[in-house]
């Protein structure tokens, strides 16, 4: 027995007009993409950025030093955010930064470059870094360097923050550098850079971890402000308890290695790298010696330059040196070109010294007189 199904279809009016399923996921034509909140990850981007540029200029221990670092970070920050909100124009965009950055580097060194190439100013700055020790001095050199470095910096950590919408991403990159400078503070200024790179550090997990990162593009942006506010206000029991700390050897506690206390190989000039130029004129009735060193340790193969101690130094107030004997040569000595050198050129076995131009220390181990910092 053969059984069959018959289905018959519903019969439509003749003049009956069948609806389009629409299509749910299909974009509407010519609406405009949904916000994407940038306010809040480009903050945490900007007070990271200015948190490691603040202790980067700490190792110089110089207001302008900072300022430049923290004006090349905001400039990176305010190219990235016109990169992400100009899309029809992001890749023109992204080709002039490395150009406009490297105008502004070259024009930074106008001012006090005294001719000088650029690149000379930036060989002559980082060897000076190299040779003397913290505060490192401020010189025209540093400004290209520092404003390419944290304009970089804060453009990366913008994008990322941004464009990529990874904040956390925004707030960790910066994050090396700031530890990386932070090793190398001089002991008087370790302080004013822990408070000063503390508070937009802390004010950047403040506003980050604040409220929930998910679903703000549905959030308003007064609601968006009214959490960064409360966020922020959140911050000062965590400051004070920071400002207490930073007085403690908790945030920079004594090294336990310092190469410094170690004797010291001269580093040898080749002649040929050698400039001939007057270091230091001489009005007396001697011919020496002069003193501007000392070579007192050997290790059996070289002799070394003596450790260095800040604690060993002394002031020479009314500058008499040493009460036991009585000075009865008097010799002017008038500086120079130096260059990088912190030592300042003397007698052997000075008894009074009078210096005018210049705060100086005795290092009585050497007898020799320095500067307490740079050149």
């Amino acid at each position: 027995m053969t059984i069959t199904e018959v289905r018959e279809e519903e019969a439509l009016p003749a003049d009956a007009a069948v609806a389009p399923i629409p299509e749910i996921d299909a974009p509407t034509p010519g609406a405009a993409e949904p916000r994407v909140p940038i306010l809040r990850p480009l903050l945490v981007a900007g007070l990271s950025t200015t948190a490691a540029a603040l202790m980067t200029g700490g190792i110089f221990g110089s207001w302008s030093a900072r300022l430049v670092s923290v004006g090349g970070g905001l400039f990176g920050l305010f190219f990235a955010w016109l990169v992400v909100r100009s899309s029809a124009r992001r890749v023109l965009l992204q080709l002039l930064f490395p150009l406009v950055l490297g105008v502004i580097g070259i024009v930074s060194t106008l001012v006090g470059g005294n001719g000088e190439s650029p690149s000379t100013l930036i060989g002559d700055a980082i060897k000076s870094g190299r040779v003397l020790r913290p505060p490192v001095p401020f010189d025209v050199g540093w400004r290209p360097i520092l404003i390419v470095l944290f304009a970089v910096i804060g453009f990366a950590a913008a994008w990322l923050a941004t464009a990529l919408k990874r904040p956390q991403g925004g707030l960790v990159l910066p994050l090396p550098v700031l530890a990386l400078t932070a090793i190398s503070q001089p002991a008087e200024g370790q302080f004013i850079a822990a408070v000063l790179a503390g508070i937009p550090l802390l004010a950047a997990f403040t506003v980050i971890f604040g409220g929930e990162s998910g679903g703000a593009s549905q959030l308003s942006r007064e609601f968006e402000i009214k959490r960064l506010v409360r966020s922020l206000l959140t911050m000062v029991p965590i400051l004070l308890a920071f400002v207490v700390l930073a007085k403690t050897s908790f945030l920079f506690p004594s090294p336990v290695y310092k190469p410094g206390e170690k004797p010291q190989k001269p580093k040898a000039i080749p002649l040929s790298a050698a400039t001939d130029r007057v270091l230091f004129e001489v009005d007396g009735p001697i011919t020496g010696p002069w003193r501007i060193g000392a070579l007192d340790v050997y290790d059996g193969r070289a002799w070394r330059l003596p450790p260095f101690d800040p604690k060993r130094l002394k002031g020479i107030g009314d500058g008499v040196i040493d009460k036991t004997r009585v000075g009865d040569v008097t010799v002017k000595l008038t500086v120079r070109d130096l260059g990088d050198s912190a030592t300042l050129p003397t007698v052997a076995t000075p008894a009074k010294v009078t210096v005018s131009g210049a705060n100086v220390v005795f290092d009585p181990r050497t007898d020799t007189l320095r500067v307490k910092k740079g050149r």
